[in-house]
């Protein structure tokens, strides 16, 4: 009888844990108060109306010299509460190289290609959309807490030869909802190897 009661206490708190709602950060427009901070604004349109995943617009990025699209909310949010980022993703060419950058204030949380995250290891080379999946609280992100900014730091492109890059459908994902795939890291050589080579450390711009 112990054992039971003790179950049935566990189980009554299980919908607890997944109180939370997804947080809708992206669709068709920004919402639930993320604002635009991005850099090179004329580089990032939030209202494009073609090459469309879902609904009706969707964030096309025209990524060159370490510019991002950036996400900020000055109600800061917690991995208690959210534990995944998820998104989709197309590109122009196929191999387009993004970061993923998480911030608090001005702490970088995390800093790191966006490609492990992607469905298949890359952006897809045949013009569709793929799942992104952004486990927060697991390596190699590994937050523990706030985090009040999500950035997409382009990795390559020049101004004179930018990447083309599609974003839609951007949420944060509370427990225990999350069952994402299981990208592809290695196949027969690193999936979605590209020929351009990013700047060079010297030149990055820092998330600020």
């Amino acid at each position: 009888p112990m054992l039971r009661s003790a179950l049935l206490v566990l189980l009554l708190a299980l919908p607890s844990l997944g109180a939370a709602t997804p947080l809708v950060v992206y669709d068709d427009a920004l919402r639930n108060g993320f604002q635009d901070w991005s850099w090179n604004t004329g580089d990032v349109d939030f209202d494009a109306d073609f090459h469309v995943h879902s609904g009706t617009r969707t964030i096309f990025f025209k990524g060159s010299d370490w510019n991002a699209i950036s996400l900020y909310r000055s109600q800061a949010l917690d991995t208690s509460d959210y534990v995944a980022l998820r998104f989709f993703i197309r590109g122009n060419m196929g191999g387009e190289k993004i970061n993923l950058v998480l911030q608090n204030g001005a702490t970088t949380l995390y800093d790191g290609p966006l490609d492990p995250f992607i469905d298949g290891g890359a952006i897809s080379s045949d013009l569709t959309y793929r799942q992104v999946w952004v486990l927060l609280t697991q390596a190699p992100v590994s937050l523990d807490g706030m985090f009040d900014r999500i950035s997409l730091q382009s990795a390559a492109g020049t101004q004179a030869n930018p990447q083309h890059v599609y974003i839609d459908e951007i949420t944060l994902v509370p427990y225990p909802t999350v069952d994402p795939p299981t990208p592809v890291l290695f196949e027969d050589g690193f999936e979605g190897e590209g020929s351009g080579t990013p700047p060079g450390d010297a030149d990055r711009k820092s998330v600020v």
